[in-house]
Order: C-alpha cells, then sequence, then structure tokens
C-alpha cells in the first residue's frame, strides 16, 4: 500500500515535469516562429516600414515603374481627390531663362506669294538642366589702420580694422554654405565623410574627412549645443514627457569595441505640449542616465515596462504602455502554426479587451484633433475614461489575475507584464493629458538613431 503511494507521488512528479518541459518546448517552438515571421514575413504594423530601408544596391530596379508617368504629368483617374499639376506647371515655375528659336525676318516671307507670314501660335519645350556643384573661393580682404602720429612715441598706437564680416567658424575657411552641404549631404542624405571627400577631389578641391570632421563638431559646439540645452530646458518645463531608448553600435569609440551596444535615449513632449523631441546618447542603459537627465523634471513620464525608470524620484509620476502590453499577446497569435484557430484563446480575448480602451481613445482623438486641450477638454476626457476604460480596466487586469496561473510559457510572461505594469497601466485614467501609450515615443525611437540630426547630438554631448 504504502509502495502504491510512492508510485503514485513519483508519477505525479513526472507528470509536472513532463508539463513543465511541454511547456518550455511550445515556449520555444513560439518564439522560433515569432523571429522566423519578422525576419522573412511582412510585418503588420505599418509604422515601423522605413523608406530609408530600401536595398541600396537593386533601388532603382525595385522602385521603377514604366506606367507611371513623370513627376506633374496629371493621371487621369476616375478615384482622384484633387487635380494635379501638369508637367509644363510643375516646370514653369522653375523657368530662370527663356531661349527664343525664331526665324529671321528674310525666313517668314511665303515662298509663294512673298508675303510676310503671321505668327499663329508658340511651341513651348521646357528642358531641365541640372548642374553640377561648384566650388567657389572668396577672398575677403580687411584692411588694418594705424596711427602713424602714435608710430614711435612713449605710449601704445592705435590700431583699427573693420569688424564688418565674421567668419561663421572663427579660424576656419568654411563658409556657411559649405557646412550647410555637408550637413545635408552626411546627416539628411546619410552620406559616409570619405564620399564627400572623394566628391571634393573630384570638384578639384584637396577637403580631407578629418577637416569635415572638425567643421561639424565645431558647428555643433557653436550653433546646435545651445539650440540643444535650450530644447531641453523648455522640454523640463512641461508636465507631461514620454522616454524611449534605442540600442545603436559606435564604430571607433575611445575604450569601448564595435560589438558593444550603445543606447540613444529619446525624450519628446506629450499631448497639448508644442511638439520637442531631444536625444541623449549614453555608452549603457543604466538608470542613471534618465535620473540625471530628468533631475529638474516634475510631472508624468510615459515609459515602457524597463525597470531602470523605476529608480527616478517621486517627482515623476511613471505611466506606462498598453502597446506593449497588447503586443506581447499579438506576438503569441503571430508566433501560431498557420491555420490555428485563435477565436476562443487567451491571447485573443486581451487583444479584444485591450482594443475596447483604444476604441475609446480613437473616439477622443477624432472629437479633439486639432483643438486646443483645455480645462473644458481635459474634464470631458476624464470623465469618459472614468465612466466607460475604467470598468474596461477593472475587467481585464481581474482577468490576468484569474487566468495567470491557468497558462505557462509566453502567455504566463504576456499576462504577468500586465499585472506589474498594472498601476502605471491606470495612470491614464486619472490624468486626462496622460495618453494610453507610449507610442509617441516609440514612432522617434523607430528610426536608426544613426540618421539625421541624432548621431550630431552624439558629437555635440561628447
Amino acid at each position: 500500500m504504502q509502495e502504491n503511494e510512492q508510485l503514485k507521488r513519483q508519477n505525479a512528479a513526472l507528470l509536472a515535469q513532463l508539463k513543465q518541459k511541454d511547456d518550455l518546448l511550445e515556449h520555444y517552438q513560439q518564439q522560433f516562429r515569432l523571429l522566423q515571421k519578422k525576419q522573412f514575413g511582412s510585418s503588420s504594423e505599418k509604422n515601423l516600414i522605413v523608406p530609408e530601408q530600401l536595398s541600396l544596391f537593386n533601388e532603382a530596379e525595385i522602385t521603377a515603374d514604366e506606367k507611371q508617368a513623370e513627376p506633374g504629368i496629371e493621371q487621369i483617374t476616375y478615384t482622384r481627390r484633387k487635380a494635379k499639376k501638369t508637367k509644363e506647371e510643375n516646370l514653369e515655375e522653375l523657368v530662370t531663362q527663356v531661349v527664343v528659336h525664331d526665324l529671321d525676318d528674310t525666313e517668314k516671307t511665303c515662298p509663294d506669294c512673298d508675303s510676310q507670314m503671321q505668327e499663329v501660335k508658340v511651341e513651348d519645350r521646357y528642358e531641365l538642366k541640372m548642374i553640377p556643384a561648384k566650388v567657389e573661393v572668396i577672398k575677403h580682404r580687411t584692411p588694418v589702420y594705424a596711427c602713424n602720429s602714435c608710430d614711435g612715441q612713449d605710449f601704445r598706437t592705435n590700431f583699427a580694422k573693420s569688424k564688418a564680416y565674421e567668419p561663421f567658424l572663427p579660424k576656419s575657411s568654411a563658409a556657411i554654405e559649405s557646412i550647410a552641404w555637408i550637413f545635408e549631404q552626411k546627416y539628411a542624405f546619410g552620406m559616409p565623410l570619405y564620399r564627400l571627400e572623394q566628391q571634393a577631389k573630384q570638384m578639384e578641391l584637396d577637403l580631407s574627412r578629418q577637416t569635415m570632421s572638425n567643421w561639424v563638431i565645431k558647428t555643433a559646439r557653436l550653433y546646435i549645443r545651445p539650440v540643444y540645452d535650450f530644447l531641453r530646458h523648455k522640454l523640463l518645463s512641461q508636465t507631461h514627457l514620454h522616454a524611449d531608448e534605442s540600442g545603436l553600435q559606435v564604430l571607433n569609440e575611445p575604450g569601448r569595441t564595435a560589438a558593444q551596444k550603445s543606447y540613444m535615449w529619446m525624450y519628446s513632449s506629450g499631448r497639448g505640449s508644442p511638439p520637442m523631441i531631444v536625444y541623449n546618447y549614453q555608452t549603457t542603459r543604466a538608470s542613471k542616465h534618465p535620473v540625471k537627465f530628468l533631475t529638474d523634471y516634475s510631472g508624468l513620464l510615459q515609459i515602457d515596462g524597463y525597470q531602470g525608470y523605476n529608480k527616478l524620484p517621486a517627482s515623476i509620476e511613471l505611466a506606462g504602455c498598453f502597446a506593449h502590453a497588447r503586443r506581447k499577446y499579438a506576438d503569441i497569435l503571430n508566433s501560431l502554426p498557420k491555420n490555428t484557430d485563435t477565436k476562443d484563446s487567451l491571447a485573443e480575448k486581451a487583444i479584444e479587451m485591450i482594443g475596447k480602451l483604444y476604441a475609446i481613445e480613437k473616439q477622443l482623438t477624432e472629437k479633439y484633433e486639432g483643438k486646443k486641450l483645455d480645462e473644458l477638454a481635459l474634464k470631458d476626457i476624464h470623465k469618459t475614461r472614468q465612466k466607460y476604460s475604467k470598468p474596461i480596466c477593472d475587467d481585464y487586469f481581474s482577468w490576468c489575475r484569474q487566468n495567470k496561473n491557468k497558462t505557462g510559457g509566453s502567455l504566463f510572461k504576456a499576462i504577468q507584464y500586465s499585472l506589474n505594469e498594472e498601476k502605471k497601466l491606470r495612470v491614464f485614467l486619472d490624468h486626462p493629458i496622460c495618453e494610453i501609450d507610449n507610442n509617441r515615443a516609440l514612432s522617434s525611437a523607430l528610426e536608426n538613431p544613426q540618421d539625421s540630426l541624432k548621431s550630431l547630438y552624439l558629437q555635440a554631448s561628447a
């Protein structure tokens, strides 16, 4: 009898162990399918698609469409909302020179009756001429004057010269047009400096990448750093901010290998505030960085589930992101085998409840789109959320607690994430200025941190 009881306990322990391994296997299979979908499948999140990700090698072949007319030519369709300008109308605005190809007076005589022919029409043909960049060197001469009467006397000789001309960069030959060209090529078009160096040689200009780097850094320190500091000061004076951080790799950084990951921290103003985004480059993801950056800030901070923000002072109230909570369930559905029926699944149920919250937010957004969020508007948003969104939130978190221990693997982690973040996820209910998610920050952080002026902030902050 005792032996049977012992065998039953062993059997139960083995079954529990087997279930645990089955759950772990299912979790790994889900992760594998999800990675496959992310790598080879099409993304369902349209805002993640970045035009600059087109292949540079076969970009022309990919984007070519022989059926599409030249830019500016009106395409006749029955669905267009307004007529486009014709090619001639577009080019007319750019005309800088008019060349008339007329006949000589002797050629305007009719060969049959010798009468003077009259002009009946003018045929216009537009020719688009693209002129490559050219180099101009301007020599600035500043005469210096001295008092001859004072020369040779015991007291100091007086000198004078015009101060009408001040160079854009002190002790530099760079004109502001040259700086603008380098910044546009490098930060707007992603052109490496060594290629700009080659372009300069084609224009018979000896301009090294080291010199251009110096110009960039000097410009950042003299002109962009003050703007950066001003924006940061204005940003921290708001009452609602968003924050996110994106990993990137920086080459040839002193004391670090190219394989080490660095982070670009992004801080943006919230809804109802002037649009401002400030980037802050750091070598790690440590919590000390947002703590330092937000030293003078007091108010709401919308974030994802990264625990490093929990070390911020009590004067900063953290608001969660329902988009992150929803995405964890969406990943589970995306990781399932094809043709899997998800109608009654727990993940589908969670997405359905969160979707109801977003439906309410969509109505509020449409109601106040383009309008100022004054006190009456904020009161209306708060009232609507308390009446409709709060009961949905209560049901959702109650559902999470009921089903947490009924599952495992990725679904358990998705439910646990929401429970861990419950306090932050509920903040938007009590603060009408707050948003339901951190997508305002996510849409900015999704861009490659090495693109545009973000790299400039990296150098300006050094």
